[in-house]
């Protein structure tokens, strides 16, 4: 099973404060770039959000105009706040209903399962299946890519984030450090690159546990699984985002995101 961190009350409470949590889509700066790898969201979309936290994404897939959403996190207390964002949300809204349009369920993405028939003619299948900062803490990453294929409609679309993995790969610290001392000068340290395997960090509460893997790894369990690789990109901020956002500045230095889009063959 995996660790189910986000219903600690420590992490929980602490995620609660981050801007994405607070403003949604709007306090995730990588989530521009991510929108213009989406494909064509129609009438006729089904989409699962894998981890879908509070929503955020399911929201917007349904103002784009998706049939459905369905919605799947590990986490109860994130799947309330979810409930209670589209509740929120539906009021005084006159165009569509998200409570009405998203189903959200609680799964351990490990043992996921579909109420898919295999022998349907792809009714039931997803046109896109979309996932945002969760394949790093799964344990067996091919069998769990294998149910997101089967799942896929024939030229569905994955498209997913995860840690860098030159973000998650040290084992002793995951922060800048000050070049000879100067703290003008800041160094992200790389080591145990190749040292695939459990991570353990104090983000947000005490013992994060996630699972280090190469880029390489990821793209070649992709393709392993029968996907077709459409896209890479190793995120950083745009100059206009680093104009409105100073802070982003740093993140120039190393990529913290690593974006992946993959194709149904």
């Amino acid at each position: 099973m995996s660790q189910n961190i986000y219903d600690d009350e420590t992490f929980f409470n602490n995620y609660a404060k981050l801007p994405r949590s607070m403003i949604g889509l709007q306090g995730a700066p990588e989530f521009e770039y991510l929108k213009s790898l989406l494909p064509p969201i129609t009438n006729e979309s089904k989409i699962v959000d894998l981890g879908c936290g509070y929503g955020w994404f399911c929201r917007e897939a349904i103002k784009m105009g998706a049939k459905s959403v369905l919605g799947i996190d590990i986490s109860k207390k994130m799947i309330n706040r979810a409930e209670e964002l589209d509740t929120t949300l539906d009021l005084g809204n006159q165009s569509f209903s998200f409570s009405k349009l998203i189903k959200y369920e609680i799964q351990d993405l490990e043992k996921l399962q579909f109420s898919i028939n295999e022998n349907d003619n792809n009714e039931q299948r997803f046109d896109l299946a979309y996932s945002v900062f969760v394949f790093h803490y799964l344990l067996d990453l091919e069998g769990f890519l294998r149910k997101i294929y089967s799942s896929l409609k024939k030229g569905g679309t994955l498209l997913f984030t995860v840690e860098h993995p030159i973000f998650s790969c040290s084992k002793y610290t995951n922060y800048w450090i000050d070049y000879q001392n100067d703290t003008e000068k800041k160094i992200w340290p790389v080591s145990h690159y190749s040292y695939e395997g459990e991570r353990v960090s104090n983000w947000l509460a005490e013992g994060v546990k996630k699972q280090h893997r190469t880029i390489g790894t990821y793209i070649n369990t992709l393709i392993n699984t029968g996907f077709t690789i459409s896209h890479v990109n190793e995120w950083s901020p745009t100059d206009q985002q680093i104009k409105d956002n100073p802070s982003l500045l740093i993140e120039k230095e190393r990529p913290m995101i690593l974006i992946i889009k993959a194709i149904k063959n």
